[in-house]
């Protein structure tokens, strides 16, 4: 399911978030025949439409946050792409980010209440290798400033999602290898005074890996990501919520345990969403109805060689997703009683 080469267009969605049913966004990528290398990608649906919003190139976008109407911040590598409710684009180098460094996520609980996330070259842990190390950089509305997070090992140290619930509720999520260089998952908290490790459910004795986060209205949190029990297994489905202080796993359903989620946003406790892909090169959509996963199978071939990265939800009625089928960006949409594919500017038929 890879990206089309130098012979041909490709595009591919990798984020969405919104502010309302009138204001979505989904950024990601897109390549041309006479340059293959990555070019910027946004896209805004209005009520109406999707469409291609005209933004300066920074290249591959990774995340995208929507904090208030009109309000939109994303990230690629060392590099924040700000549009103003004006409708003014902005990109802003960060200050003070360390050497060898890039940033990949971003959350926002209010336009002065920003985080992203990302890694940081770390220490030597063996002769001439050194391992990742995790970053987060806060945007308060006035100033930028890199926090100080731990690192539970000195190999590999990867986030791969955050959420900013409150200036003082930040989760980040991620995994960190053991001294086998076997990954285990990895989640932060920012309690309004200083970044720490928490537990976290890592039910792979061979690997678990936690590939991105997600929230529901009512304040909750979700964990997505993979594991395997031995090297010749195949990738499991996991999937946990945030219970009080501690975490939960969430069994996938029997009929669709296999693959990988990386996406997931819901309208309530009861009813959220979680996206990935399953080995047989079909997106998997699963839906949470407050006590287990089920698993929802679209109508049409659009469902086939395709990939889901992300979801957001505005109402019970009203979910986004987005991935890529084949080397086109693809848009799914869920109105309250079934997903169909949309039409925009970077999905062909």
């Amino acid at each position: 399911m890879g990206l089309a080469g130098p012979s041909g267009p490709s595009a591919r969605l990798t984020s969405v978030a919104a502010s309302g049913p009138n204001d979505v966004w989904a950024v990601g990528m897109r390549t041309a025949p006479s340059n293959p290398r990555p070019r910027t990608l946004v896209e805004h649906w209005n009520g109406h439409s999707w469409s291609i919003a005209s933004t300066p190139n920074v290249g591959w976008l990774r995340t995208v946050a929507v904090p208030a109407p009109g309000d939109v911040w994303s990230v690629a590598g060392r590099t924040v792409l700000h549009r103003l409710p004006s409708g003014t684009w902005s990109v802003i180098r960060v200050p003070h980010l360390p050497p060898e460094s890039n940033l990949v996520l971003v959350s926002a609980s209010g336009p002065g209440d920003v985080w992203f996330a990302g890694f940081q070259k770390g220490d030597e842990y063996a002769h001439n290798s050194y391992g990742w190390h995790t970053l987060v950089v806060h945007w308060n509305g006035r100033r930028w400033h890199v926090a100080t997070t731990p690192n539970p090992t000195r190999r590999d140290n990867d986030l791969g999602g955050i959420v900013a619930l409150s200036p003082s509720d930040v989760w980040a999520a991620g995994y960190s290898q053991d001294v086998h260089g076997r990954p285990r998952t990895m989640v932060l908290h920012w309690d309004g005074r200083s970044w720490r490790t928490v537990p976290s459910p890592s039910p792979g004795a061979y690997y678990s890996v936690l590939w991105g986060m997600g929230r529901d209205a009512d304040g909750g949190v979700w964990l997505t990501g993979d594991y395997g029990v031995s090297s010749h297994s195949h990738m499991t489905i996991l999937l946990a919520h945030l219970v009080g202080d501690g975490w939960v796993l969430t069994p996938p359903p029997a009929a669709s345990p296999l693959g990988s989620v990386t996406g997931a946003s819901g309208a309530s406790a009861g009813d959220a969403w979680a996206v990935g892909g399953e080995p047989s090169s079909s997106l998997s959509i699963l839906h949470w109805n407050g006590t287990s996963w089920d698993r929802v199978v679209p109508q049409g071939h659009w469902i086939t060689n395709s990939l889901l990265s992300d979801v957001v939800t505005v109402s019970p009625d009203d979910a986004w997703a987005v991935g890529e089928r084949g080397s086109n960006g693809l848009i799914a949409h869920w109105d309250g009683s079934r997903w169909t594919r949309a039409v925009s500017s970077s999905v062909a038929a």
